[in-house]
């Protein structure tokens, strides 16, 4: 896990669906994004770009309000073990009990949050949370897929 990064508001929790690993089932997914956030010295994204998002993942700690938050919408997101990476980080699981890994849902073209078609985008639904100011996190993120996402995905109000 990297160090506490500073997240800029606004937040967004943005959700889509995913198969299960183990059973197969289609489940629900979460994940957070922003317009910037602060790394270190380093200043990633531009808050003022509204067309573009970064997409948090392997978080191992944030906020217990933006926690709480995240579970009245989707109590199976929650802290958990991966023995794939070999750490503890808040993660999507099914009911089944499995992990949804973030690397799969991240990283993986055709996962939840790495759309390859504006269908897929169309797929995911997002909002603003309700938190202003700066948060930290102890988190990964990506680029690279936070303005296809945007330009396809539903806004919807909280």
């Amino acid at each position: 896990m990297d160090e506490k990064m500073r997240i800029d508001c606004p937040v967004y929790l943005l959700t889509s669906a995913a198969e299960c690993w183990k059973c197969s089932k289609p489940q629900s997914v979460v994940a957070i994004g922003t317009h910037q956030l602060f790394d270190r010295a380093d200043e990633i994204g531009d808050l003022s770009d509204q067309t573009d998002l970064i997409l948090l993942s392997n978080i191992g700690s944030m906020p217990f309000e933006v926690f709480k938050y995240i579970g009245q919408r989707n109590h199976r997101y929650m802290k958990r073990y991966s023995h794939t990476a070999e750490a503890t980080y808040f993660a999507n699981t099914c009911e089944c009990g499995a992990n949804f890994g973030d690397f799969f849902l991240f990283s993986e073209p055709g996962g939840a949050f790495f759309p390859e078609t504006e269908e897929a985008a169309a797929q995911i639904k997002y909002h603003k949370m309700p938190f202003s100011g700066a948060l930290p996190f102890e988190c990964s993120y990506h680029q690279g897929v936070g303005d296809f996402i945007l330009a396809h995905a539903t806004y919807e109000a909280a």
